[in-house]
């Protein structure tokens, strides 16, 4: 299970030139009378933000979920002919469904999970299918 990019999104990370943090995520949403200044997605380009020294981003999905991923460059790679990036190498567990309701709804669905005998059992298996597995990840499996 992937989110499938249905709320808004961004970026957090430190320009390496200037020393500031500056945001990355989409523009087109009406927000920028009032919102705090957004670098353009469609605009910015990884290998201006991360280096060896400057490795760590803060990715922030669907803000009323408020989804916080830490996004670590661990190394960078020679570049293959024809491939598309970025790629994603690595990650730990399935991305949580989408609006299940933050950090807390997931560890809720976690619990039904673990109790056949729970009331929302058969309901939460017949919404995220019998094959979910929270522990489930493979990086081909990531879009950008």
């Amino acid at each position: 299970m992937n989110w499938k990019d249905y709320h808004l999104h961004e970026f957090e990370v430190q320009n390496p030139k200037t020393g500031e943090l500056e945001k990355i995520g989409e523009t087109d949403d009406g927000c920028e009378t009032f919102c705090e200044p957004l670098v353009p997605e469609n605009k910015a380009k990884l290998s201006k933000y991360f280096t060896p020294e400057n490795n760590v981003a803060l990715y922030t999905y669907d803000f009323e979920d408020n989804w916080e991923i830490k996004v670590r460059l661990e190394e960078i790679l020679p570049k293959r002919k024809g491939a598309k990036y970025p790629v994603c190498t690595a990650g730990k567990r399935a991305a949580a469904p989408e609006d299940i309701g933050g950090t807390g709804g997931y560890e809720e669905m976690l619990d039904i999970l673990e109790d056949p005998e729970h009331e929302e059992y058969e309901h939460t298996v017949a919404w995220l299918g019998k094959n979910f597995d929270p522990e489930y990840f493979k990086p081909k499996d990531i879009a950008f």
